[in-house]
């Protein structure tokens, strides 16, 4: 074949360039590119946004989210763009947080905060990528109005410390509560509770105040021990000791509320310079 020369196609066609050669031929420039079957799959078959959101209440706290998928349901046999999985977030409107609810075995979603917006996105995705996202609403319902007051109560000692390492350990033997309502009621609740695990817990029911007085009047008292020994160069006898009283006024702020106390032994010496101990209730605080 003969050795071919621009100069004179150049010369022939009227342009120097190539771009221009090729269109004063007659050709398309610039050149389509190559067609790749990898990208028209992935251009092409990624799935459709699904339709038709609906969520539905199905029990107290159950909602069941339901969606369709066009890629599947077409009528184009093997259909690519039927969706393999989708992606579900759920987020609170109103504290903006997303959420990761419970997923029971009826297939509802459930662990929802009562009388609540949510937003719910389904992103459908497939081998060949990732579709649109589809959002929709729903709001939860309004939970049953609370009829009682659940009042938690916890005292835990403080272990008394000689030097910087050696710990005499206190056992608390009983808790006494006493609560007292402020508002009109048929005398006083009293608990009294045996330890458990180093610490006491007990809880009331009271009925929820209705009035403008909102609080009760909770008093704390007790009895301790310890089994003694010999605590660098002090000498402690085995002994049972009285827990004082502290007493505290308690507002209702929600339908459970726990408050406790710190029971911190003081002590002094007997005639006999051995070691006599007291404990002290110091409040702790209230927490919902």
């Amino acid at each position: 074949m003969a050795t071919v020369f621009l100069r004179g196609f150049a010369n022939l066609l009227g342009s120097s360039t190539v771009s221009g050669m090729a269109q004063k031929a007659g050709l398309m420039w610039p050149p389509p590119p190559p067609v790749s079957i990898r990208n028209l799959a992935n251009l092409t078959g990624k799935p459709l946004q699904q339709t038709n959101l609906r969520a539905e209440l199905v029990s107290p706290f159950g909602w069941r989210l339901e969606w369709d998928d066009p890629g599947s349901t077409s009528g184009i046999a093997g259909d690519p763009r039927a969706e393999n999985g989708v992606n579900l977030t759920i987020t609170n409107l109103i504290t903006g947080k997303v959420v990761t609810p419970s997923f029971d075995v009826g297939s509802n979603w459930t662990n929802y905060e009562h009388d609540t917006p949510y937003s719910w996105q389904v992103t459908p995705y497939n081998q060949f990528g990732q579709g649109p996202s589809a959002v929709s609403t729903f709001r939860t319902e309004k939970g049953p109005p609370a009829t009682s007051w659940t009042l938690s109560l916890q005292a835990g000692p403080v272990p008394v410390l000689f030097g910087t390492k050696q710990i005499l350990q206190i056992d608390i033997d009983e808790i006494t509560w006493t609560v007292t309502p402020d508002w009109p009621s048929p005398g006083k609740i009293v608990t009294v509770t045996t330890p458990s695990a180093g610490a006491m817990k007990g809880s009331l029911i009271l009925p929820i105040p209705t009035g403008s007085v909102k609080t009760v009047t909770v008093s704390i008292s007790g009895k301790a021990s310890t089994q003694g020994g010999a605590v660098d160069d002090y000498s402690v006898k085995a002994q049972k000791f009285p827990i004082t009283s502290d007493t505290q006024k308690v507002g209702f702020y929600g339908p459970d509320e726990h408050i406790g106390w710190s029971l911190a032994p003081t002590y002094d010496f007997d005639k006999e310079n051995n070691l006599i101990f007291t404990a002290s209730p110091t409040w702790a605080g209230t927490q919902p």
